[in-house]
Protein backbone atom coordinates (compact mmCIF):
# COMPACT_ATOMS: atom_id res chain seq x y z
CA UNK A 1 0.00 0.00 0.00
CA UNK A 2 1.41 3.33 -0.80
CA UNK A 3 2.07 6.09 1.64
CA UNK A 4 -1.21 7.98 2.43
CA UNK A 5 -1.47 12.17 1.37
CA UNK A 6 -1.46 14.13 4.90
CA UNK A 7 -3.02 17.45 4.66
CA UNK A 8 -1.87 19.52 7.99
CA UNK A 9 -4.51 22.32 9.13
CA UNK A 10 -2.09 23.87 11.65
CA UNK A 11 -2.61 27.47 12.18
CA UNK A 12 0.06 28.06 14.92
CA UNK A 13 3.44 26.15 14.03
CA UNK A 14 5.70 26.01 11.44
CA UNK A 15 7.47 22.92 11.54
CA UNK A 16 5.77 19.18 12.19
CA UNK A 17 8.00 15.80 13.33
CA UNK A 18 7.52 14.33 9.98
CA UNK A 19 7.70 10.52 9.20
CA UNK A 20 8.99 8.58 6.40
CA UNK A 21 5.50 6.33 6.58
CA UNK A 22 3.79 9.52 5.56
CA UNK A 23 3.86 11.94 2.61
CA UNK A 24 2.70 15.24 3.03
CA UNK A 25 0.52 17.80 0.14
CA UNK A 26 -0.90 21.21 0.53
CA UNK A 27 -3.54 20.31 -1.48
CA UNK A 28 -6.81 19.42 0.65
CA UNK A 29 -8.71 18.07 -2.98
CA UNK A 30 -6.05 15.20 -2.96
CA UNK A 31 -5.33 14.39 0.62
CA UNK A 32 -6.30 10.60 2.06
CA UNK A 33 -5.89 12.08 6.07
CA UNK A 34 -6.63 16.04 7.17
CA UNK A 35 -4.35 16.30 10.31
CA UNK A 36 -5.49 19.51 13.00
CA UNK A 37 -2.82 21.05 15.75
CA UNK A 38 -4.69 22.86 18.29
CA UNK A 39 -8.42 22.75 19.80
CA UNK A 40 -11.88 21.50 18.95
CA UNK A 41 -12.09 24.68 17.21
CA UNK A 42 -9.17 24.10 14.92
CA UNK A 43 -10.76 20.54 13.75
CA UNK A 44 -13.87 22.44 13.53
CA UNK A 45 -12.17 25.18 11.28
CA UNK A 46 -10.29 22.19 9.31
CA UNK A 47 -13.75 20.28 8.93
CA UNK A 48 -15.24 23.41 7.23
CA UNK A 49 -12.32 23.53 4.92
CA UNK A 50 -13.39 19.72 3.73
CA UNK A 51 -16.97 20.87 3.61
CA UNK A 52 -16.38 23.68 1.04
CA UNK A 53 -14.66 21.39 -1.62
CA UNK A 54 -17.21 18.14 -0.37
CA UNK A 55 -14.45 16.01 0.83
CA UNK A 56 -15.91 15.75 4.95
CA UNK A 57 -16.94 12.24 3.89
CA UNK A 58 -14.15 10.40 2.54
CA UNK A 59 -10.94 12.08 4.26
CA UNK A 60 -9.96 10.56 7.68
CA UNK A 61 -9.83 13.76 10.09
CA UNK A 62 -7.54 13.22 12.69
CA UNK A 63 -6.61 16.18 15.71
CA UNK A 64 -3.84 16.30 18.24
CA UNK A 65 -4.94 18.69 21.26
CA UNK A 66 -3.10 21.54 21.58
CA UNK A 67 -5.91 23.62 23.51
CA UNK A 68 -7.47 23.65 27.03
CA UNK A 69 -10.13 20.51 26.66
CA UNK A 70 -10.70 18.89 23.31
CA UNK A 71 -13.52 16.38 23.14
CA UNK A 72 -12.99 15.75 18.95
CA UNK A 73 -8.56 16.18 19.39
CA UNK A 74 -6.56 13.41 20.86
CA UNK A 75 -4.60 14.00 23.73
CA UNK A 76 -1.56 11.64 23.21
CA UNK A 77 2.37 11.92 22.66
CA UNK A 78 3.32 14.28 19.73
CA UNK A 79 5.89 11.87 18.10
CA UNK A 80 2.91 8.92 18.10
CA UNK A 81 0.28 11.39 16.49
CA UNK A 82 0.93 10.97 13.14
CA UNK A 83 2.03 7.53 12.66
CA UNK A 84 -0.95 6.34 15.11
CA UNK A 85 -3.16 7.92 12.52
CA UNK A 86 -1.38 6.61 9.38
CA UNK A 87 -1.74 3.00 11.29
CA UNK A 88 -5.27 3.02 11.77
CA UNK A 89 -6.00 4.74 8.33
CA UNK A 90 -4.14 1.45 6.58
CA UNK A 91 -6.06 -0.98 9.10
CA UNK A 92 -9.53 0.68 7.88
CA UNK A 93 -8.62 0.76 4.06
CA UNK A 94 -8.23 -2.89 4.39
CA UNK A 95 -10.76 -4.04 6.97
CA UNK A 96 -13.35 -1.40 7.00
CA UNK A 97 -13.44 -1.81 10.28
CA UNK A 98 -11.18 0.17 13.02
CA UNK A 99 -12.07 0.97 16.51
CA UNK A 100 -9.94 4.11 16.41
CA UNK A 101 -12.03 5.64 13.40
CA UNK A 102 -15.22 6.40 14.58
CA UNK A 103 -18.39 7.55 12.58
CA UNK A 104 -19.80 11.30 13.16
CA UNK A 105 -23.31 12.02 11.71
CA UNK A 106 -23.36 15.08 10.67
CA UNK A 107 -26.80 17.51 10.57
CA UNK A 108 -27.31 19.62 7.56
CA UNK A 109 -29.52 22.52 7.24
CA UNK A 110 -30.86 24.35 4.24
CA UNK A 111 -31.54 28.05 4.01
CA UNK A 112 -32.07 30.10 1.78
CA UNK A 113 -29.84 29.07 -1.68
CA UNK A 114 -27.51 27.57 1.65
CA UNK A 115 -26.66 24.19 2.52
CA UNK A 116 -24.51 23.64 4.67
CA UNK A 117 -23.62 20.91 7.50
CA UNK A 118 -22.10 20.60 10.88
CA UNK A 119 -20.21 18.75 12.98
CA UNK A 120 -21.18 19.87 16.14
CA UNK A 121 -24.20 21.85 16.20
CA UNK A 122 -26.69 24.92 14.78
CA UNK A 123 -27.64 27.17 16.98
CA UNK A 124 -30.68 30.10 16.59
CA UNK A 125 -30.12 32.97 18.19
CA UNK A 126 -32.61 36.30 17.79
CA UNK A 127 -31.49 39.07 15.57
CA UNK A 128 -32.62 41.80 17.98
CA UNK A 129 -30.78 40.41 21.15
CA UNK A 130 -32.13 40.70 24.69
CA UNK A 131 -35.77 40.13 23.11
CA UNK A 132 -37.83 36.84 23.60
CA UNK A 133 -37.02 34.54 20.96
CA UNK A 134 -40.33 32.99 20.08
CA UNK A 135 -40.04 29.52 17.12
CA UNK A 136 -42.49 26.86 16.02
CA UNK A 137 -40.69 23.38 15.62
CA UNK A 138 -41.69 20.79 13.42
CA UNK A 139 -40.68 17.43 13.58
CA UNK A 140 -41.14 14.87 10.82
CA UNK A 141 -40.25 11.18 11.67
CA UNK A 142 -41.90 8.90 9.01
CA UNK A 143 -40.51 5.90 10.89
CA UNK A 144 -43.28 6.84 13.86
CA UNK A 145 -45.73 8.32 12.08
CA UNK A 146 -45.17 11.62 13.13
CA UNK A 147 -45.32 14.22 10.51
CA UNK A 148 -45.19 18.28 11.10
CA UNK A 149 -46.04 17.96 14.81
CA UNK A 150 -45.06 21.32 16.28
CA UNK A 151 -43.71 22.32 19.62
CA UNK A 152 -43.42 26.34 20.56
CA UNK A 153 -40.35 27.15 21.82
CA UNK A 154 -39.79 30.28 24.21
CA UNK A 155 -36.66 31.62 25.66
CA UNK A 156 -32.87 33.22 23.95
CA UNK A 157 -32.82 30.88 21.40
CA UNK A 158 -32.38 27.30 20.26
CA UNK A 159 -29.60 24.59 19.64
CA UNK A 160 -29.97 21.26 17.43
CA UNK A 161 -26.64 19.38 18.08
CA UNK A 162 -25.65 16.40 17.43
CA UNK A 163 -23.73 13.53 19.03
CA UNK A 164 -20.24 15.05 18.52
CA UNK A 165 -21.50 18.47 19.78
CA UNK A 166 -23.31 16.68 22.98
CA UNK A 167 -20.21 18.28 24.95
CA UNK A 168 -20.02 21.54 23.76
CA UNK A 169 -22.96 23.89 23.79
CA UNK A 170 -25.46 21.60 24.41
CA UNK A 171 -24.37 21.15 27.54
CA UNK A 172 -23.66 24.36 28.82
CA UNK A 173 -26.97 25.00 28.10
CA UNK A 174 -28.22 21.77 30.20
CA UNK A 175 -28.71 19.40 27.58
CA UNK A 176 -27.38 15.62 27.91
CA UNK A 177 -24.50 13.84 26.82
CA UNK A 178 -24.84 11.29 23.89
CA UNK A 179 -22.51 8.96 22.74
CA UNK A 180 -20.49 10.27 20.17
CA UNK A 181 -20.56 7.42 17.53
CA UNK A 182 -24.52 7.29 17.75
CA UNK A 183 -27.18 8.14 14.79
CA UNK A 184 -29.01 10.73 17.31
CA UNK A 185 -29.05 14.79 18.02
CA UNK A 186 -30.89 17.07 20.56
CA UNK A 187 -33.07 19.84 20.59
CA UNK A 188 -32.31 21.93 23.60
CA UNK A 189 -33.55 25.75 24.52
CA UNK A 190 -31.20 27.70 25.29
CA UNK A 191 -32.41 29.88 28.61
CA UNK A 192 -36.15 28.91 28.22
CA UNK A 193 -38.91 31.35 29.43
CA UNK A 194 -40.82 28.52 30.92
CA UNK A 195 -38.27 26.22 33.75
CA UNK A 196 -40.18 23.44 32.58
CA UNK A 197 -38.65 22.97 28.99
CA UNK A 198 -35.96 20.31 29.15
CA UNK A 199 -34.01 19.22 25.76
CA UNK A 200 -35.30 16.52 23.21
CA UNK A 201 -33.31 13.45 21.76
CA UNK A 202 -34.28 12.44 18.34
CA UNK A 203 -32.40 9.60 16.75
CA UNK A 204 -31.69 9.44 12.75
CA UNK A 205 -34.48 9.95 10.36
CA UNK A 206 -36.03 13.13 11.64
CA UNK A 207 -36.45 16.27 9.60
CA UNK A 208 -37.59 19.69 11.45
CA UNK A 209 -38.50 22.79 9.88
CA UNK A 210 -38.13 25.99 12.31
CA UNK A 211 -40.06 29.05 11.86
CA UNK A 212 -39.65 32.25 14.02
CA UNK A 213 -41.28 34.93 15.41
CA UNK A 214 -38.31 37.15 14.40
CA UNK A 215 -35.57 37.23 12.24
CA UNK A 216 -32.83 34.74 13.41
CA UNK A 217 -29.53 34.62 13.03
CA UNK A 218 -28.11 30.94 12.54
CA UNK A 219 -24.73 30.00 13.81
CA UNK A 220 -23.37 26.77 12.86
CA UNK A 221 -20.11 25.05 14.39
CA UNK A 222 -19.57 28.23 16.22
CA UNK A 223 -19.58 30.39 13.54
CA UNK A 224 -21.80 33.04 12.16
CA UNK A 225 -23.94 32.07 9.10
CA UNK A 226 -27.06 34.04 7.92
CA UNK A 227 -28.56 36.73 9.65
CA UNK A 228 -32.31 37.66 9.35
CA UNK A 229 -33.79 34.96 7.93
CA UNK A 230 -37.15 33.60 9.04
CA UNK A 231 -37.37 30.12 8.95
CA UNK A 232 -34.77 26.42 8.38
CA UNK A 233 -35.01 23.18 7.30
CA UNK A 234 -32.34 20.84 9.45
CA UNK A 235 -31.80 17.17 8.72
CA UNK A 236 -30.02 14.50 10.99
CA UNK A 237 -28.79 12.91 7.82
CA UNK A 238 -26.62 9.45 6.83
CA UNK A 239 -23.43 11.17 5.89
CA UNK A 240 -21.00 11.04 8.42
CA UNK A 241 -17.12 12.71 8.99
CA UNK A 242 -14.61 9.90 9.62
CA UNK A 243 -13.00 10.57 12.86
CA UNK A 244 -9.33 9.09 14.37
CA UNK A 245 -9.82 9.40 18.19
CA UNK A 246 -8.08 7.10 20.41
CA UNK A 247 -9.44 8.42 23.50
CA UNK A 248 -11.82 6.24 26.54
CA UNK A 249 -15.38 8.51 25.95
CA UNK A 250 -16.21 7.44 29.16
CA UNK A 251 -12.41 8.44 30.52
CA UNK A 252 -13.10 11.84 28.90
CA UNK A 253 -15.78 13.04 30.52
CA UNK A 254 -14.95 11.94 33.88
CA UNK A 255 -11.26 13.78 33.52
CA UNK A 256 -12.10 16.53 31.48
CA UNK A 257 -15.56 17.71 33.28
CA UNK A 258 -14.28 16.82 36.46
CA UNK A 259 -16.22 14.50 37.54
CA UNK A 260 -16.15 13.28 41.27
CA UNK A 261 -13.43 16.31 41.89
CA UNK A 262 -13.55 18.05 45.07
CA UNK A 263 -15.21 21.89 44.77
CA UNK A 264 -12.63 23.01 46.98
Amino acid sequence: MTNPLCYIHNPDRKRLRTFSMAEYTADINVCNIALSYGGDGTLLSLFRQLCSVSRHGDVLIAGYNKGTVGFMANDMPEENFISSVIQAYRYFAVKNDNRYIQKRYLLKAILKDKQVYALNEISIHPSEYGKLFVCDVYFTIPKLGIDKERITYKGDGLILSTTSGSTAYNLSAGGPLLLPTGRNMTVTPICPFSLADRSIVLSGGVHIRIDFDQNAHIVVDGQPLVNDINSIDIKLTNEVANLYKCDNFFETIQSKLGWNHSIK
